[in-house]
């Protein structure tokens, strides 16, 4: 799976446009949002090989 198609099954939205990778969030945003799409973003990375910057 792509990090787009892993992060959009955990409910969140993310794009690569290397060297960037663009996320979209609601347009209101509360801190379990945030914390939603981060671990979204973190298990795509994972999934997908990447690297989380730890």
């Amino acid at each position: 799976m792509t990090i787009q198609e892993t992060a959009y099954t955990a409910d969140a939205m993310a794009g690569v446009s290397v060297p960037n990778l663009i996320m979209s969030s609601p347009l209101i945003v509360g801190s379990a949002d945030i914390e939603r799409i981060l671990s979204a973003l973190e298990a795509s990375l994972i999934a997908t090989g990447g690297s989380h910057g730890e």
